[in-house]
């Protein structure tokens, strides 16, 4: 009698996951607008700074912002079938209240998406909700409208406006 491996279904996914502030870099590149990771340097239990410093390695962090097409064709010689990344608010709408969204923010995260496709790996698409537009004030939100409304997230107030360290 011998022993068989044990196999995956065929339909399990195989793939990672990241989140953009983690891994994206790009902090001030193709329209991005700041966003409240690009002022917490140390983590969200630390003081922020009064702007990006040098020593937040979120800013540039793996710079997949220009090496996306590399690190694809790595999680395709890795055989991923999916890749679960998060979208950056503020590549998209920079301060957050915008009617419009950003045309470069749209162009990046759809070469992304071509790269994955062109090696047959499946996006699964969230938005980060630890990465929200540093104009917005804590505990609101804002809608493509413009409109805010008060968030039902339990914000604290670790990242409003009033609390910057200088």
């Amino acid at each position: 009698m011998t022993a068989t491996s044990p196999r995956f279904p065929d339909a399990f996914l195989w793939g990672g996951a990241s989140a953009a502030h983690q891994i994206e870099g790009g902090y001030d590149q193709g329209g991005k607008g700041l966003s409240i990771q690009d002022v917490l340097p140390q983590g969200s239990r630390k003081p922020r700074s009064a702007g990006p410093v040098p020593e937040n390695l979120k800013l540039v962090a793996v710079d997949f912002y220009h090496r996306y097409a590399e690190d694809i064709a790595l999680f395709a010689e890795m055989g991923y079938t999916v890749y679960r990344f998060s979208i950056t608010w503020s590549r998209i709408f920079p301060t957050g209240t915008e009617a419009e969204p950003n045309e470069d923010g749209l162009a990046f995260y759809d070469r992304v998406l071509d790269e994955l496709e062109k090696h047959g790996i499946e996006p699964l698409v969230t938005l980060s909700h630890y990465d929200m537009p540093l104009a917005l004030p804590s505990g609101t939100t804002a809608g493509p409208d413009g409109r805010r409304s008060a968030s039902s997230n339990g914000s604290s107030g670790c990242c409003s406006n009033a609390t910057a360290h200088g």
